[in-house]
């Protein structure tokens, strides 16, 4: 599989715990209000990306953004204007929506994420196959890549996920999305989720979450 190069909100989440233990992203970005993202975390973010950039290279770095974020007014012009800011490349950011349940219905959210797709950002929907994500839902959105919630990868034995994976592969090969198995924490599971032909995946087997500064 292809690694690779993912940026959130982790370090971030790190650096107001006393005892340093990581955060997911499901359980820190709903914490967040909107603006706080816009005005502080999301400068931060680009500013890491942008001070490693040569480290980087041409890979995408992803940045965490939730739906209540992409449905302001604002959102779209004031991120493009930090990105430009930053000197930073659109092709090489990528836009990964976290609670994409509250997406399908919300015209502001889907005409945000068209504009960003036709600006030349990239677009991934996390933790699909969790809660509410469903199928519909990949033919409504511009997306890219499609994360494969961890659960897939947890169940890789059952035979009855094994065809759901490969189902939304051809989905993906039909539609025009890549699709990402997280979860992968051992080479075994590296393994069968290629054999299924999954392109991408993420995981502690691939690489763990770094803290970064500048």
């Amino acid at each position: 599989l292809e690694k690779l190069t993912v940026s959130g909100y982790e370090f971030l989440a790190r650096m107001y715990l006393k005892n340093e233990s990581l955060v997911s992203n499901e359980n820190f970005m709903p914490l967040i209000d909107s603006n706080y993202q816009l005005k502080i975390l999301l400068p931060k973010v680009l500013s890491q990306i942008a001070f490693i950039k040569n480290k980087i290279g041409k890979k995408i770095s992803w940045i965490n953004v939730s739906a209540e974020l992409l449905e302001t007014k604002s959102f779209y012009k004031d991120f493009t204007k930090i990105v430009n800011n930053f000197g930073l490349e659109k092709k090489l950011i990528g836009i990964e929506i976290t609670e994409s349940h509250k997406i399908i219905s919300n015209n502001k959210i889907i005409n945000s994420l068209v504009k960003l797709k036709s600006d030349k950002f990239s677009i991934a929907m996390d933790d699909f196959g969790s809660g509410y994500a469903n199928i519909r839902r990949l033919s409504i959105l511009p997306v890219d890549i499609v994360k494969l919630d961890k659960s897939f990868v947890f169940d890789i034995n059952n035979k009855n996920t094994k065809s759901l994976i490969k189902g939304i592969v051809n989905i993906g090969n039909t539609i025009g999305f890549s699709v990402l198995a997280e979860g992968i924490e051992t080479k075994k599971d590296l393994l069968s989720v290629r054999n299924l032909g999954v392109k991408y995946g993420q995981g502690w087997y691939i690489g763990r979450p770094e803290i970064l500064s500048n």
